[in-house]
């Protein structure tokens, strides 16, 4: 068990932070009752004294109601978290996987998840299906990333997967659903009210709401980076932390660059992970990756997550920077996954049913150019060409009127445009020095003579 150096203890427990959240929630609601409540009065009082500020009152009180009531159902009814996109694997299909997962579930005093499934993103979470508001705790689920296991050693993995797990240890699998059931009853509850009146008070509320309960999710981080470090290693975290946002942009260039390409073609990219591997390997993106990873040390206060620079500090028997942690070539996690080519293949085909939502013929990256790349460019120019004409008019002196004639096949016949002050070339001139049709020259006769007729 490796020291943690300067990692911070865990902080609260996990039921006084339910608490709190649940407090902050039962505040917002009693705000709009109280609000009711200071109108109901005025309503009443008006009546004698002001009538005519009545119907305005009516309004009000039906409006600030109305607002209370939505919130206040949307806290019981909430809504339930999607099924992750990905390929869901038993501890048959992936027995090291599992074994690595259970080991490190022991190591940080948690209960192994319930399930586990592999994910495209290059990212790993864990959540449990409470109920009760989140105070009954249900089965768990643990996403882990492919992307994650082509970029991270089987140390880093280890760290990220204890991460995950200390949330389950420390309650707060259970808190992220009180305080995602908060946001969306403040959110329907802001729906119906504008920022101007009273509403500037729910307004006010709802964002200091949501400072308090991320300060909580903050410390929830730290705690499970806490957990984390000692199951496993300072620097193994600090590793994985340095070289998870460079794994992301990795992420988003493959979508970018070759995912959403062949969709909109529409085919399916099977072999999307064998380019992640590709970007990741390559030194020249490899060099634009580092260049474009950036270590915050500012607390962004509706931020989630610490900044990288504070975690990386806490670590601080690591002291490894993000460009240390890319130069590292070690075998990668993936190596714990069996069939490595079926599953990256399941899990693309899952990721693009998700997306398109019906099957599409494979593209390979041999035929990628011709199928995908070629006619993207096409449809790239066809909108440039769009966008000039709504710019500029179309006419023979136009870039879009040049391009319209020579999809026409008939540039020859317009006069190409000339810059300020030149004349153009001279017209030829035939036999004896004189431009064609020009007639006799100097002496003809049909030019009429100087003097008297």
């Amino acid at each position: 068990m490796a020291a943690v150096g300067s990692v911070p203890p865990p902080g609260r427990s996990s039921g006084a932070r339910i608490a709190l959240a649940l407090a902050l929630q039962a505040g917002f609601h009693l705000l709009g009752f109280g609000i009711v409540a200071l109108l109901l009065v005025a309503l009443v009082l008006s009546v004698s004294w002001v009538p005519q500020m009545t119907p305005v009152l009516i309004i009000l009180i039906g409006a600030v109601g109305l607002a209370t009531w939505r919130g206040l159902v949307a806290t019981f009814r909430g809504e339930r978290r999607q099924e992750p996109v990905g390929l869901a694997v038993g501890r048959t299909d992936q027995p090291a996987l599992w074994q690595m997962v259970d080991e490190v579930a022991g190591a940080v005093g948690a209960r192994a998840p319930d399930r586990l499934v592999l994910v495209p993103e290059a990212n790993a979470a864990v959540w449990e299906r409470t109920s009760v508001g989140g105070l009954v705790g249900g089965p768990r689920t643990m996403e882990v990333g492919l992307c994650l296991l082509n970029v991270l050693s089987p140390d880093e993995l280890r760290a990220v997967v204890a991460h995950e797990l200390g949330h389950l240890s420390g309650g707060d699998t259970r808190f992220g659903p009180v305080v995602y059931r908060g946001m969306i009853a403040m959110r329907a509850a802001l729906s119906d009210v504008d920022d101007g009146g009273f509403g500037v008070v729910f307004h006010a509320y709802g964002r200091a709401y949501l400072r308090r309960v991320q300060r909580i999710c903050r410390e929830q981080e730290r705690s499970a980076d806490h957990r984390a470090a000692v199951a496993t290693s300072p620097a193994a975290l600090a590793g994985a932390l340095a070289t998870l946002q460079a794994a992301s942009l990795a992420w988003e260039l493959v979508l970018r660059e070759y995912v959403g390409p062949a969709w909109r073609q529409g085919r399916d990219p099977q072999e999307m992970f064998d380019w992640y591997s590709a970007i990741w390997v390559s030194e020249a993106r490899r060099e634009q990756l580092l260049q474009a990873v950036t270590v915050a040390d500012e607390v962004d206060p509706y931020d989630s997550h610490p900044p990288l620079a504070e975690r990386l500090h806490a670590l601080a028997s690591s002291g490894l920077r993000p460009e240390e942690a890319l130069a590292r070539r070690q075998p990668p996690a993936l190596e714990l996954v069996a069939h490595r080519s079926d599953v990256a293949r399941c899990v693309a085909a899952a990721l693009t049913a998700d997306a398109v939502g019906r099957a599409l013929p494979p593209v390979t990256a041999a035929d990628f150019g011709s199928a995908v790349a070629a006619p993207s460019a096409v449809e790239r120019a066809a909108e440039l060409l769009a966008m000039l004409r709504r710019l500029i008019p179309p006419s023979p002196s136009t870039p879009a009127g040049l391009l319209d004639a020579l999809a026409a096949g008939s540039a020859e016949r317009h006069p190409r445009p000339l810059p300020p002050g030149h004349a153009g070339p001279a017209p030829p001139r035939a036999a004896g020095g004189r431009p064609p049709g020009a007639g006799p020259g100097r002496g003809q006769r049909d030019r009429p003579r100087p003097g008297p007729s």
